[in-house]
């Protein structure tokens, strides 16, 4: 089916802007991009239970746990039925603004419609634990509208504007 690589090229370029595939260690792993156009579709309307890492490219916490991350997401891609998803909050400031996200990495599992904040030591055996089971310590939480930046700061201003665009 891709015989050229001119095909592969088209190909894995419309593939990317779905799933983000990153080349880890000869680790292929797949982890759902999630944006403000995708995510009312893959995730709230969803049955599936998804855990995200809401981060910043150059958070350190992140680049340190980024290739765990990836590693841990590949192994239980297709062996549960948890869905991994990630959101850049620089370019996806509303989802940011919709969850109140001031720190990162921050991993939120959602599940029913219900979402739980992930707390403690950023380390991958607890982000695994807190998938797991460790969620159920955590206060469930309905999943907030969303809240347009553009449209609330005519109401309110431009601070509400800039809270809902700049990073804490």
């Amino acid at each position: 089916f891709l015989n050229d690589a001119a095909t592969t090229e088209i190909y894995t370029q419309a593939f990317v802007g779905r799933v983000r595939c990153v080349q880890e260690t000869d680790a292929k792993v797949c982890i759902e991009k999630l944006t403000t156009s995708n995510f009312q579709e893959k995730v709230e309307s969803s049955n599936e239970t998804w855990l995200i890492n809401f981060y910043t490219s150059w958070s350190k916490e992140y680049k340190s746990l980024k290739t765990p991350w990836n590693k841990y997401a590949k192994s239980m891609c297709n062996a549960t039925n948890l869905s991994f998803g990630e959101v850049d909050i620089e370019e996806e400031k509303e989802l940011r603004y919709q969850f109140g996200i001031s720190e990162t990495p921050m991993f939120i599992l959602i599940k029913l419609r219900n979402y739980y904040e992930f707390s403690g030591q950023k380390t991958l055996a607890n982000i695994i634990n807190f998938a797991k089971v460790g969620y159920k310590n955590e206060k469930a939480k309905n999943i907030p509208e969303r809240k347009n930046c553009s449209e609330k700061s005519k109401i309110m201003g431009k601070r509400l504007l800039e809270g809902c665009i700049k990073l804490m």
